[in-house]
């Protein structure tokens, strides 16, 4: 699959979850069994029988024949992710500011959630000048309004 370009970090995480949400996927929290666990993914995803269904590594259930394309669109957004970031200094700025406000910095001024959200920690903020720039620059917009 080849990376798409987006024209913001929203749109970017919007296009990202339907392409998730195209996959058949079954979850089960709350089977008394593990043969209604088992009735349940069969049902979901539309199978005669659990041999045509593989788990994934987040606790979830996708059909063997998905799961190339599962894989493939994980790699696909980590990529578009990447690129996205890198594109521009203002790309960063604006995906920071939305992570700041999706986990209330302009409140707590911590910045740990947002840092996670964006796959970074606080030495990123000391030693990655290019973020760290970006991260002021994020900081003074969201503190200003």
């Amino acid at each position: 699959m080849k990376p798409r370009k987006f024209q913001s970090y929203v749109d970017m995480q919007v296009q990202h979850q339907k392409d998730i949400e195209a996959i058949p996927m079954s979850f089960v929290f709350s089977c008394r069994n593990k043969e209604d666990a088992d009735k349940q993914i069969i049902a979901d995803l539309k199978v005669n029988d659990m041999s045509e269904v593989t788990r994934f590594k987040y606790g979830g259930y996708v059909r063997k024949a998905d799961l190339k394309t599962f894989d493939d669109i994980w790699k696909l957004h980590d990529e578009e992710y990447e690129l996205f970031l890198k594109d521009s200094e203002e790309n960063l700025v604006n995906a920071i500011i939305n992570e700041m406000c999706n986990h209330e910095y302009g409140y707590t001024l911590d910045p740990q959630d947002t840092l996670m959200a964006l796959g970074k920690n606080k030495d990123d903020l000391f030693n990655d000048p290019m973020f760290a720039k970006a991260w002021a620059k994020a900081k003074n917009r969201v503190l200003s309004e």
